[in-house]
């Protein structure tokens, strides 16, 4: 049988294929211009060790065409790379698409960039690069999606990228670009779908009546200065599903138009702006939205709020009245709800018991008052609850103790009374624990270190609770922050306390990122001041207050085991003995304080190691002798961190040391002194020597210089005039005020 024609020739053309694909390699140009961008790396090239060979085709992240063989691909992200990218990438002319984002490339970008004309894709994000956008990008006709994002990028943002006509996605978040972005910068941007500027310094200058060429459906403005008012080109947008206009100088109530655009967003944030009036009702947003407008001056009561939203912020607002019954959140899709720090009033109505998926719940910082809802042990989903600084009171319910996925729990700043129900012992995932600033009394439970492993926060201070310091809180080897101030606790410290691994400088926790919300934060005392620390401060911060109970004996030497804690208050206890001599192995020591205790002996000279230490108070006390001298002990001159303690001397106390405060000089005998004096002779007048003719070349070399240099001689002159009418007027003027006075 004959094979017909048509398809023989089929066939010899497919053949034909086949042979011309198998003998297709690399260019020898374009395997070098790969080799140069590989050998200008620093670091990050284990990642490139297939870059061996002749085919650079096969090398991995680089792909071919499978006809011409030309490069038309390379994609590096997530290997680790560190260095410049190197200019010879430009020699690649076939290239389509260049991802290098997520690694750690610094430098600028080579200007060869521009001279790949086929290129639709272009991600440097998340590297180190700085300097500005190149003007050879102006060429890339063709590209389609530009990801500059968070780098160090700076410079204005160039106009000719809006005559990039291809371009979809515009990513230039996170750098350090300033200017003015105008009409120009969208002139030709037809397709643009994506638009990121947020985090930068830039200011938007848009005429009222502009209609933008593009349907955006992602839009980015985050600190970008957009004017006052809503701007009026927006309502030509209704695709927008994200839309961020965070910290962007609005001083605005929201108009009605605005609320139109949210039949289809998915993501809304307008926090960190003076937006003012009442909140309105935000309707038609998608499934599992977002809705964030924090720290603004919304005012009102509590609308009902679309059914579909996953997370609902209002933190830092001025909303008043009580939390209705109905909000009109779904309890299976919400699972964020932040009301924290407005003026709301009532009790905590029994339907948030309802939002059964809920996760986050943060009433802090309100008016509310009444006692815990039994009904809050339903929120079997709950990881972090905020309650604090309310009016709450009553006991803590024992059923509210059932919530096994809780790991933050703040109930501080209440009236709670009553002791600590047994049941928190079912709370095994807890990793933060404040009680603080309560009635609450009785003993802290041993349990608390037997069965709550992952504790890394726990603050009872300001409580009334009694007893001793139990031994087995020494388990908690995942503690940072131990905060049991001002309560009625009696005993020792615990040796053991040094078992406190966490509190160790270098320590790597079990459960790296335990807080589970941004928006998680902790007051802590430190320095003698009550600071709010954030989730990206807190971690840290490691802390342990003992302050102001009736606790005796000797301060355990093996806390200074504790070479990563910040933060040591013992004060306004009746411990005894010295202060530890190793205390200058606490390396991160910040702040502390030893005072109104009845301790003894000489402050140990190793306290002058503590170089980051900027508060102290070691006053009323019986300590003596000489205070130790230099290092970051010299920078603390207030002599009050000394007061109540008559025997000390030295800087900055005005009492001098005498003899008898010295330190004890070794004795020598008499003829070891009279070799010692000889020698302390010889050594005096070869000093001297030395000295005078220091004195002699200094001095010649000085004013030889100014009597050659007429410049040097006249700019010396001047400025002996300068400094001398300055300390003139300054005494004169000091002269003339105490006349007045």
């Amino acid at each position: 049988m004959v094979m017909p024609k048509s398809i023989r020739f089929v066939l010899f053309v497919f053949l034909f294929m086949a042979a011309k694909a198998l003998s297709i390699h690399c260019s020898e140009n374009e395997r070098n211009a790969l080799l140069s961008f590989k050998h200008g790396l620093t670091n990050g090239t284990i990642a490139l060790s297939s870059w061996v060979g002749q085919d650079c085709c096969k090398w991995e992240g680089v792909n071919c065409d499978d006809f011409s063989g030309h490069v038309i691909q390379l994609y590096l992200t997530g290997n680790y790379l560190q260095g410049e990218i190197s200019a010879s990438l430009g020699e690649l002319s076939s290239l389509e698409e260049l991802h290098f984002s997520f690694n750690y490339l610094s430098g600028q970008i080579p200007m060869s960039i521009g001279r790949l004309p086929n290129l639709t894709v272009l991600s440097f994000a998340s590297n180190r690069l700085s300097g500005q956008i190149p003007k050879s990008f102006g060429r890339l006709s063709n590209l389609e999606t530009l990801d500059l994002s968070s780098n160090k990028l700076n410079g204005s943002v160039p106009e000719f990228l809006g005559q990039l006509s291809k371009l979809t996605i515009l990513n230039l978040n996170d750098n350090s670009f300033s200017g003015v972005v105008s009409e120009l910068h969208f002139k030709k941007l037809s397709k643009l779908v994506s638009l990121y500027l947020g985090g930068n310094s830039l200011s938007l200058n848009i005429t009222s009546g502009w209609v933008p060429p593009f349907q955006l459906e992602y839009l980015d403005l985050g600190s970008c200065d957009v004017g006052t008012l809503f701007p009026a080109w927006l309502r030509t947008q209704s695709s927008l599903s994200y839309l961020v206009m965070s910290n962007a100088g609005i001083s605005d109530s929201i108009p009605h138009w605005f609320l139109n655009l949210t039949s289809n967003t998915e993501f809304l944030d307008l926090s960190r702006n003076q937006i003012y009036g009442k909140l309105p009702s935000f309707v038609g947003f998608q499934p599992d939205s977002e809705l964030i407008l924090s720290s603004n001056k919304f005012e009102g009561s509590l609308p009902i709020f679309p059914s579909d939203l996953m997370v609902l912020d209002l933190t830092n607002n001025k909303i008043s009245g009580i939390i209705p019954e109905d909000m009109g959140l779904d309890g299976f899709s919400i699972k964020s709800l932040s009301l924290s720090n407005n003026c709301i009033t009532g009790t905590i109505p029994s339907s948030l018991c309802k939002l059964g998926y809920l996760e986050f719940l943060d009433l802090s910082k309100n008016h509310l008052s009444g006692h815990l809802p039994q009904c809050l042990s339903e929120l079997d989903h709950i990881i972090v609850m905020d309650l604090a600084s309310n009016n709450l009171k009553g006991t803590i319910p024992s059923s509210f103790f059932q919530l096994s996925s809780l790991t933050s729990l703040h109930l501080s700043k209440n009236k709670f009374h009553g002791e600590l129900p047994s049941s928190l012992q079912n709370c095994q995932n807890l990793s933060l624990l404040d009680l603080g600033d309560n009635f609450l009394s009785g003993e802290i439970p041993t349990w608390i270190g037997e069965r709550l492993p992952y504790l890394e926060i726990l603050g009872l201070r300001s409580n009334k609770f009694n007893g001793t310091l139990s031994p087995k809180l020494c388990y908690l080897n995942e503690l940072r922050i131990l905060d049991v101030a001002n309560n009625n606790l009696s005993g020792t410290i615990p040796r053991c306390f040094d078992n406190f691994s966490a509190m160790v400088f270098g320590y790597i926790h079990l459960r790296p990122n335990p807080l589970y919300y941004d928006d998680d934060s902790s007051f802590q005392v430190i320095k003698g001041r009550e600071l709010e620390y954030s989730k990206e401060l807190l971690h840290l911060v490691s802390n342990m207050d003992l302050s102001d109970n009736n606790l005796v004996g000797q301060i355990p030497e093996e806390l200074t085991n504790l070479s990563g804690l910040i933060g040591l208050n013992l004060s306004g206890n009746n411990l005894i003995g010295s202060i530890p001599k190793r205390i200058g192995q606490m390396k991160s020591m910040q702040s502390l304080d030893l005072s109104m205790n009845h301790l003894s002996g000489v402050i140990p000279p190793s306290i002058s190691s503590l170089f980051g230490l900027s508060y102290l108070n070691l006053s009323h006390n019986n300590l003596s002798g000489e205070i130790p001298s230099g290092n970051q002990l010299q920078t603390l001159y207030d002599p009050c961190i000394y007061n109540g303690n008559s025997e000390l001397c030295g800087y900055p106390l005005q009492k001098k040391c005498t003899g008898d405060h010295k330190p004890p000089q070794i004795p020598v005998s008499s003829v070891d002194q009279k070799q010692d004096d000889k020698g302390i002779d010889f050594i005096t007048i070869w000093f001297y020597s030395g000295m005078a003719s220091g004195f002699v070349a200094g001095f010649c070399g000085v004013w030889g210089i100014l009597f050659f240099k007429k410049t040097w001689r006249y700019a010396y002159f001047g400025f002996v005039d300068d400094t001398g009418d300055m300390i003139y007027v300054a005494i004169v003027t000091r002269i003339n005020r105490l006349k007045r006075n």
